[in-house]
């Protein structure tokens, strides 16, 4: 599956295909296309559903009228999907048998006649949370990018792994292993589609690393050598904005903290015009204004040197220019 940008237009959410990972049968951003063949899709009932299932289904689509469940069986993985409405919107959302949250994602407007529409609609918000439960072990499906800034030849392996205590179920998109050092920045990222005024958060864990540790979001990203950088370094317990800029790295704003680096961590971004508003475990800590990067780009994740890093629950918000924090 698929790593997908949200493009706005008309009121619902146009997202473009981009892997950005092994295996990564990414059910990304809406509407949810998998690329994964499909052995059987039938329709059930809300009775008909596994217990767990029928919980998660119920929590999510409260106050909403569903219009489609179903039932279907992707690389002998049983997946639950449902479509429902709320509030003149559709949603569609994936649990795993388990009962598991895989996806949720905004939709389009129900009603896209009325004068005016295409306007309102356009100002309309794409909104998507990825985890990495769907995806294969082993694998870089095509769409995906792994760069290096200032690199040496010896690019780091990320991949899909089982992580106990992961935010979103057991699977995680993690470096498992780099030999680099000193400026190499480490890369995945999406390799195609642009989005250019957004909200952007992902949660990450240190797992090694003697000179560097932690890792953090990209946006904006034009090559591996232009895009904006948000990230945090447990072992300088820190936490920093960058741009990156014809490959020299340029420090925006900055600021100490002191957090566990044996624990989940999230970090924001919102996006809007020039202005960066930068986020760590839902505290805002830097708001800064920079032209480094005026266009749309794409996404990614990223590291330094040597940190292995496992990374969960990526969310992407397209936003209306001028509607930062």
């Amino acid at each position: 599956m698929a790593f997908r940008i949200p493009t706005i237009r008309h009121g619902f959410a146009v997202f473009l295909l981009l892997s950005v990972a092994l295996s990564l049968c990414m059910c990304a951003f809406p509407p949810i296309a998998c690329m994964a063949a499909e052995e059987e899709e039938v329709a059930v009932t809300l009775d008909q559903l596994p217990a767990a299932v029928k919980q998660t289904i119920e929590k999510e689509t409260a106050g909403g009228t569903i219009t489609e469940l179903v039932k279907e069986i992707e690389d002998g993985k049983t997946i639950y999907e449902a479509e429902f409405t709320k509030d003149g919107k559709a949603f569609e959302v994936e649990v795993a048998e388990d009962g598991t949250l895989l996806a949720k994602e905004a939709g389009d407007e129900e009603d896209e006649d009325e004068e005016g529409d295409d306007e309102e609609e356009g100002d309309e918000e794409g909104e998507f949370k990825l985890t990495f439960d769907r995806m294969s072990l082993g694998k870089i499906t095509e769409g995906c990018r792994i760069a290096e800034t200032h690199g040496k030849g010896t690019k780091a392996k990320w991949e899909v792994i089982e992580m106990e205590g992961a935010p979103s179920g057991k699977r995680v998109f993690a470096v498992v292993e780099t030999k680099n050092s000193g400026e190499t920045f480490n890369l995945a990222y999406a390799d195609g589609g642009t989005v250019k005024d957004l909200e952007l958060s992902v949660k990450l864990k240190a797992i090694s690393g003697q000179e560097d540790q932690g890792g953090g979001l990209v946006w904006r990203l034009k090559d591996e050598n232009n895009y904006y950088l948000a990230r945090w370094n447990p072992l300088e317990n820190n936490f920093r904005v960058y741009s990156v800029s014809g490959g020299e790295r340029k420090q925006l704003g900055g600021v100490d903290i002191v957090a566990d680096p044996q624990a989940w961590h999230e970090i924001e971004i919102t996006m809007s015009g020039n202005k960066i508003v930068a986020e760590f475990d839902g505290k805002k800590y830097i708001t800064i204004e920079d032209d480094t990067l005026p266009n749309a780009g794409t996404i990614g994740l990223w590291t330094k040197a040597d940190a292995a890093t496992a990374f969960d629950d990526l969310e992407i918000e397209e936003v209306r220019a001028g509607a930062g924090k």
